[in-house]
């Protein structure tokens, strides 16, 4: 009768090993789904910042086509409306008031900031930054000009979180196009 009594009490409860094998399995399946769930983050960060960048140009061409008047001016910018990439994670829509093809202090209409941890590049190997990019729409046919120190006629520019995930933004001059390729 010792004996069943015995027996009865050790199997009541788990013991400190498969409750540890149970925390175990728990920290492992947690630690998976959280990865998964940043690089889903990551990865919708970057599809945003590109389709709110490709919208942006596409905005400053219908104002200067359509000859759209700024807040506080009477006229429309005789340069147009164009886009300024002022630093690796924003960029500025502005008004070109003097008509000079190029971002000038105090012409800013719109300043936006990319999403947490997504930055600006050129197109191409190695990655380098794009600060000073100004894309110009001219008032009233809405021609794109791209200037980068010169003038080009097209640009790729990649949109990057960490080292692996881009998206390239294309732009060009001649043919007026505008578009994301992931």
């Amino acid at each position: 009768m010792y004996l069943i009594f015995m027996f009865q009490n050790r199997n009541k409860g788990f013991t400190l090993v498969e409750l540890l094998i149970v925390i175990a399995i728990i920290g492992i399946l947690s630690a998976l789904v959280i990865a998964g769930f940043r690089a889903g983050n990551r990865a919708s960060n970057l599809r945003f910042a590109s389709q709110n960048l490709v919208s942006v140009f596409k905005q400053a061409q219908i104002m200067a086509s359509s000859g759209k008047i700024p807040a506080g001016e009477s006229d429309p910018p005789p340069g147009g409306y164009g886009v300024y990439v002022d630093s690796l994670t924003s960029y500025i829509l502005f008004a070109d008031n003097n008509d000079s093809g190029d971002y000038d202090g105090g012409e800013e209409v719109e300043n936006i900031s990319l999403p947490e941890n997504v930055e600006f590049f050129e197109g191409g190997a190695p990655p380098n930054p794009v600060i000073g990019l100004n894309v110009v729409f001219d008032s009233p046919d809405g021609k794109m000009s791209i200037y980068l120190g010169s003038e080009l006629t097209d640009k790729t520019i990649v949109l990057r979180v960490g080292s692996s995930d881009s998206i390239e933004v294309y732009l060009n001059s001649t043919s007026g196009l505008i578009e994301a390729s992931e």
